[in-house]
């Protein structure tokens, strides 16, 4: 910490300031190992104050990077020290504010030694958000080293003073399902994002379910690429015994159902107050999207208060989706993925007046017959470069003759835009958006510098910004190692 390098005084006041302690960001374990010493000293000072702390947990041998530790350690002794770096973060679980630790791919072979010790952290009654990743769990479901992925049988941070969680992510992590999951644990979480969840890491159905049950102030719900069940008599009636009541419940986002799997769900879970939806079905037969859209345009099922609609994959055919925008009357942001399947799919959004009506038409019967008459922004993504929307501009043309324009357009970078001048005529804000994939952004890069892009406003979305700052040679201890640790104030 520079601030504790000033002078005498200056330093006594930072090692009492324990929130200037209590904060590590971006910390890799090898780091932690190499400098146990300087990461004991920071956990002791933060006291007792609340601690937010982003570990990942990747290459085990700590010889592996140069700019670590450029002795060649043995492979046992590089375990053992990064086993002792994590039990140090764990012991202090006892005032854990937000944890998120994160296993790479390259540490899943040492699961079976880091999982346990988690798992048997004091308990952590200040703790609140909570993330475990445990990176391409999927993919290993067949490999010896998966087996260490079994949900252990203790309560995870249970016991007599259990915290009270306000985020709970699990991204293949196993934490055990079973009727341990106490009320007190979940009574005020307000988001849960479960993703790739398979084989021992996945909840059964009543599992699920008794988890939901007990978060009623549940504000954002994801379930993302989970294996459940795929047959919907293995499913439970939507009787009114079986209903699950979120009325706080805003936003809602699924991703690897297929659509008779998700209209079940939907069914069990109504959502009557849904602010945001992000649907992604995991079958590519439009027959079987139908299923779940037909079902959230059905009376007892329309979302009256939903703002933002994002479809990904395939979606529907377009009859049923020209039901959606019609019926979906309070959306201000639509986000699509297009592909030459369902390119047709922009024209659903034109407004062509009825022939009877063309003249002398007031507003409110226009209201009535455009598709999302409250369209604000327009995000359109495509997974195939060089994908061209010729009838983009026409379609704008028409929103804004019927007063509904859209004001903010925004284009994924694979999509060739039409001629931009023309489009600023209906537009107010154009913006370029460029993927998460590293590949993607340095061919954006190069396109960029080619100056074929000039003039038009770009933004990176869902960009990786963990960089790590550069080290400044100093040669205090804790000076040397602020940036790894990034010690900050709250």
């Amino acid at each position: 910490m520079l601030v504790s390098s000033v002078c005498k005084h200056w330093r006594q006041v930072a090692l009492a300031t324990t929130t200037l302690w209590s904060t590590i960001a971006a910390l890799e374990l090898a780091h932690a190992a190499i400098h146990f010493d300087v990461m004991r000293d920071m956990l002791e000072r933060s006291k007792g104050a609340p601690l937010t702390i982003s570990l990942t947990v990747d290459a085990v041998r700590l010889s592996e990077d140069p700019d670590v530790d450029p002795t060649d350690l043995p492979a046992e002794q590089s375990l053992r020290l990064a086993l002792a770096a994590f039990e140090l973060v764990v012991s202090h679980a006892w005032h854990w504010y937000d944890f998120e630790v994160e296993f790479t791919d390259e540490a899943l072979e040492h699961l079976a030694h880091f999982l346990p010790r988690l798992y048997a952290a004091p308990p952590a009654p200040l703790l609140e958000r909570l993330g475990i990743f445990i990176d391409d769990a999927a993919l290993h479901e067949d490999e010896p080293e998966n087996q260490t992925l079994v949900a252990p049988e203790i309560p995870l941070f249970g016991g007599v003073r259990p915290p009270q969680f306000k985020v709970l992510t699990l991204w293949g992590a196993p934490i055990g399902w079973g009727p341990y999951v106490q009320e007190a644990l979940l009574s005020e979480l307000g988001c849960l994002e479960l993703g790739l969840l398979y084989g021992p890491c996945t909840p059964t159905l009543d599992q699920l379910f008794s988890v939901l049950r007990a978060s009623p102030s549940l504000l954002r719900f994801e379930l993302n690429n989970c294996e459940l069940p795929k047959v919907a008599s293995d499913w439970p009636l939507a009787l009114e015994a079986n209903i699950i009541e979120l009325p706080k419940l805003k936003d809602l986002e699924i991703r690897g159902l297929s659509g008779t799997i998700a209209k079940k769900l939907v069914e069990l879970v109504p959502t009557p107050n849904l602010a945001v939806l992000t649907v992604e079905l995991d079958e590519f037969d439009f027959d079987d999207h139908a299923v779940f859209f037909e079902h959230i345009v059905s009376p007892r099922v329309l979302f009256p208060a939903l703002e933002r609609l994002c479809i990904e994959g395939f979606g529907p055919g377009t009859d049923v989706l020209k039901r959606v925008f019609h019926a979906q009357t309070a959306v201000e942001e639509l986000v699509f993925e297009l592909t030459p399947l369902n390119i047709a799919v922009l024209e659903l959004l034109r407004y062509d007046p009825p022939p009877a009506t063309q003249d002398g038409q007031d507003h409110d019967t226009v209201l009535s017959n455009i598709p999302l008459p409250k369209l604000q922004t327009l995000r359109l993504r495509s997974p195939e470069k060089g994908f061209e929307v010729p009838n983009l501009v026409d379609v704008l043309r028409s929103r804004q003759a019927a007063l509904c324009p859209v004001r903010s357009l925004q284009l994924h970078q694979y999509i060739v835009p039409p001629d931009h001048e023309e489009m600023e005529k209906y537009v107010k804000d154009i913006d370029y958006f460029i993927g998460s994939d590293d590949d993607d952004d340095e061919e954006w890069e190069e396109e960029d510098e080619e100056g074929s892009l000039d003039g038009i406003e770009i933004f990176e979305d869902d960009l990786d910004d963990d960089e790590e700052d550069e080290d400044d040679g100093s040669d205090d201890e804790l000076d040397l190692l602020s940036s790894q640790f990034q010690a900050t104030t709250l």
